[in-house]
């Protein structure tokens, strides 16, 4: 999700690497969701948060994820997560936490990502309320 905030500015990798004295390799990593933002040193997150005008907190927010309302017949809030070079949907169902695996974060994936986690939020959801019908 850093990658899109990134795009969305006209930002590349290089040129943020450039600005944070981040180096490109552990930034690139941190991009494409192959680091964790909790496993990343107060003063990287610092530096990229100076060089991009932002606060800690907004910055956690675009690295972890955003939260997208699925306009659905359910009306479920999710939260997409990236970890592990992998997308996940976060949500609850009937009060209990759900996490579902999406895809693999791919440039394919990034771009459907919405209709993606739509799609398997209300597969599961309906698949629940198929099974307390039997």
């Amino acid at each position: 999700m850093l990658k899109d905030y990134l795009r969305k500015k006209g930002i590349t990798t290089y040129a943020l690497s450039q600005s944070s004295e981040v180096a490109y390799s552990t930034l690139n990593d941190l991009v494409n969701g192959k680091v964790d933002i909790d496993n990343c040193m107060i003063s990287l997150l610092r530096a990229l948060c100076n060089s991009l005008d932002i606060s800690m907190e907004d910055f956690c927010d675009i690295c972890k994820g955003e939260k997208i309302n699925i306009r659905n017949s359910y009306d479920t809030e999710v939260s997409l997560k990236v970890r592990n070079k992998a997308y996940y949907a976060e949500f609850e169902y009937r009060d209990k936490p759900v996490e579902l695996k999406l895809c693999k974060v791919k440039k394919d994936t990034t771009f459907y990502i919405d209709s993606i986690a739509e799609w398997r939020v209300n597969d599961y959801i309906r698949s629940r309320r198929m099974e307390e019908f039997k």
